[in-house]
């Protein structure tokens, strides 16, 4: 009968492969041009997803140690770091992107996609930009 793996070792797995996912989910959500709205509920999953995988690493790093803990302590660690990078990525980009959206409401004829690539120029030439006229 073999013995059953310890939960830190799938927990180390799951942090691992949290931020591949998350990557590959937001890549593909992007590749289909979606609705704004299913972009949010996209990102809000992706943060939950690596929230957990941070979490999960850090459970898997203070696991009980066996003979072979070195994979699992690995696991672990690439999987903290990368879940970790990519939220403090997400967290410090969220202010541009609302800058973006807010440039993008008030003049409707620029994209969120173009006001996104230099939102702090473009919130200062947007006043200048010519309005439409009527109807």
């Amino acid at each position: 009968m073999s013995e059953k793996e310890p939960f830190t070792v799938y927990a180390a797995e799951v942090s691992l492969w949290a931020p591949i996912m998350t990557v590959m989910a937001n890549i593909a959500a992007r590749m289909m041009n979606p609705p704004r709205e299913t972009e949010v509920i996209v990102g809000y999953i992706s943060i939950a997803v690596l929230v957990a995988g941070l979490v999960l690493g850090i459970v898997g790093l203070f696991g009980p140690k066996r003979k072979d803990w070195r994979d699992t302590f690995f696991r672990s660690m690439v999987g903290v770091g990368l879940n970790a990078v990519l939220l403090v990525a997400i967290f410090a980009l969220l202010p541009i992107s609302s800058l973006a959206g807010d440039a993008a409401q008030k003049h409707p004829e620029v994209s969120v996609r173009q006001a996104a690539c230099d939102p702090f120029t473009f919130r200062a030439t947007a006043e200048a930009m010519p309005q439409r006229k009527g109807g």
